[in-house]
């Protein structure tokens, strides 16, 4: 990782550990000694990625979100790191396996993050080999507790309130309290509790961490409560109080997944909503009728998402025990930063004797062929050259403001739910907490303004397209960005596929760009898109790029079913349904799932009316959008079924 200059790491980490009133010893417990961590944020001492993204996560700082750039050394470790992930989520376990041993050749005693990875991926892997057998071995749990310990090393000795940890350190914990044997299980729950409560997280990570600590909070409620039951020395009334608190616990760790579009433990979670409800309807005697309603349509709409669910992960063979471990480690949107620059020095056309005032000819060549570690100065100095930015927030702004990040992600949201009037404010405040030199920001608040002006209908199509058009070439020139793939012929003989790099913050504007024009003015830019998605699925697959690639491929699907080209863009549904699920991911299902639908009916060549897959089809979109909370979709959805039952 590279960093702007006065924005070093070291600031970075000062700023943000004295904001949240940490000591050096707390950050560092287990990683590094406050002396090192004082060397760290004097800028004497810049610890591998995989540590500063540790420190950053203790932090608070994830990069879920972002898009980010990475020396070849790490990037060659993450894409092992990415399909060992992708093996085991898909349950190709004799892959998996060899997977580990390539990875602990290589990387084990790299650093102690580069360990407890591996540990955290072979428990993974012992768990689903053995999943049938409910009491874990004694080699998982020895194995658990080294992975925790690893960098938590006080576990047994503190409260988890004295401890700094990140997302999949919480994890450990939690796998690893039913084991401990100086702790009641009880209380490091409580504990947890009060840990997610005092921090802040983002959506990402709260629905991780919410969602998995219900469903494990739930599981010894339940047991409890059986015991007791079994006993018979608890009243009713007190196993109602206890059934009241798991379903709490439930609810909201629902509620967090449906703030984020997610379905991490949803499944399980569903399952023991709709138990314990039950189990709480079975003493209606012992509940008021204002509680009965409300338990009732809580088991009503548990069920009907459940069954959704259900279907869709039999339907796309879909795993339904979401993976303990893996889904605290998947990144997308990371990008080698010697690619990078090939990529786009080839797209610019700029020959390596034009940038011999940046590095000799050499030095290029080293660059692009990945035999040359990348120099700080140099880098910045290319990715200047090519309107890239290396900084250490990964946004689609540069900013060293924690606050600014949190405003972009606001606005997007206000955007998308059509609250105009409300972005527009967080737009103009958002202006002026960032640096409009920077090219990319100028590029980011110029096109927001331009998009909003036009939903408010301030400006005209075509002056909404070509105000977009000149935004977009501050950074790349449209005629570059349509170029079509080709060959690249060299003059020894050599020939290479020519390769591109888009930005987020471009492929964007393309997208929306694409969304106002017609017939065949479309056409060149999804043909460069669908391209540009196919060849960088191919690279790295299709998890790491998921978002950006189901915002841009549902649209270039859609065009496809509409010009009657109904089998691909079935492919392209399906495909997009079927590694959404697999990462439980919610954002674009409902809408493939529409398109699918609607393609096949158009192939069946059935009336909407008579078409009872329609129906159903239509129905479960509706329970997808109300999980989702997606007013506007629901809303939609429901008009059209409407219009279907009454014509």
């Amino acid at each position: 990782m590279f960093f702007s200059e006065g924005y070093e790491f070291g600031n970075l980490i000062l700023q943000e550990r004295v904001m949240q009133n940490m000591t050096q010893e707390e950050l560092g417990e287990g990683l590094y000694t406050a002396t090192l961590i004082s060397k760290i944020e004097r800028g004497e001492f810049c610890p591998n990625r995989l540590l500063r993204d540790r420190l950053l996560e203790r932090l608070g700082e994830t990069s879920y979100d972002y898009e980010t750039y990475m020396e070849k050394v790490d990037y060659v470790e993450w894409n092992i790191q990415n399909r060992l992930l992708s093996t085991l989520e898909s349950e190709q376990f004799y892959e998996a396996e060899s997977l580990l041993q390539q990875y602990k050749e290589q990387y084990e005693e790299k650093c102690v993050i580069s360990k407890q990875f591996y540990l955290a991926m072979y428990l993974q892997w012992l768990e689903r080999i053995n999943e049938n057998t409910e009491k874990k071995s004694e080699e998982y749990i020895s194995i658990l507790e080294q992975a925790v310990k690893l960098t938590i090393p006080n576990i047994d000795q503190k409260s988890i309130q004295q401890l700094v940890l990140s997302p999949s350190e919480l994890n450990l914990i939690l796998e690893y309290i039913p084991y401990e044997k100086t702790k009641k299980l009880k209380k490091r729950y409580e504990e947890l509790f009060q840990y997610m409560e005092q921090k802040k997280f983002d959506l990402e990570s709260r629905a991780l961490m919410d969602s998995k600590l219900a469903l494990y909070f739930c599981r010894y409620q339940l047991e409890q409560i059986k015991q007791r039951k079994e006993k018979k020395q608890t009243s009713k009334e007190i196993i109602i109080s206890l059934l009241q608190k798991a379903l709490q616990v439930c609810t909201k760790g629902i509620e967090s997944l449906r703030n984020h579009e997610k379905v991490y433990f949803a499944f399980e979670l569903l399952e023991k909503k709709q138990a314990i409800l039950s189990f709480l309807l079975e003493e209606e005697r012992l509940l008021s009728f204002v509680q009965i309603e409300q338990y009732k349509k809580e088991q009503e709409e548990a069920k009907a998402f459940f069954e959704v669910l259900n279907r869709l992960y039999e339907t796309y063979h879909i795993p339904k025990k979401t993976n303990n471990y893996t889904i605290f480690y998947r990144r997308m949107e990371l990008y080698c930063i010697n690619d990078v620059i090939r990529a786009r020095r080839k797209m610019f056309q700029i020959a390596p004797k034009q940038l011999e005032d940046i590095c000799s000819i050499r030095t290029i060549r080293r660059i692009e062929n990945n035999t040359f570690d990348t120099q700080k100065y140099i880098v910045k100095q290319l990715f200047h050259r090519f309107h890239l930015s290396i900084e250490m927030q990964r946004s689609l702004i540069v900013t060293d403001s924690k606050k600014a990040i949190h405003l972009e992600k606001s606005l997007r949201t206000t955007i998308n739910q059509r609250e105009y009037e409300k972005a527009k404010e967080i737009l103009k405040q958002l202006k002026g907490m960032i640096s409009m030199e920077q090219e990319i920001n100028k590029q980011y608040i110029e096109y927001e303004k331009v998009h909003l002006d036009y939903r408010t209908k301030e400006i005209g199509k075509e002056e909404f397209i070509q105000r977009t058009i000149a935004i977009l070439e501050y950074t790349m020139p449209l005629k570059v960005a349509l170029r079509p793939f080709g060959i690249i012929q060299y003059s020894n003989g050599r020939t290479q596929p020519e390769e591109k790099y888009f930005t987020n913050m471009e492929i964007t504007i393309m997208y929306h760009l694409v969304q106002e024009l017609e017939g065949k003015e479309k056409e060149p830019y999804f043909l460069i898109l669908q391209q540009y998605f196919e060849k960088l699925e191919q690279k790295v697959g299709l998890p790491s790029i998921l978002g950006m690639y189901g915002l841009v491929m549902s649209a270039i699907a859609s065009d496809m079913g509409n010009q009657g080209n109904y089998e691909d863009s079935i492919e392209i549904n399906k495909k997009i349904i079927q590694q959404s699920l697999q990462v439980r991911h919610l954002e674009y299902v409902e809408k493939n799932m529409y398109g699918l639908m609607w393609n096949e009916e158009k192939i069946k060549g059935l009336p909407e009316k008579e078409n009872l897959e329609r129906i159903l089809c239509m129905k479960d979109c509706i329970t997808i959008d109300n999980y989702n909370k997606n007013k506007r979709r629901e809303n939609w959805m429901r008009n059209r079924l409407n219009k279907i039952f009454n014509s």
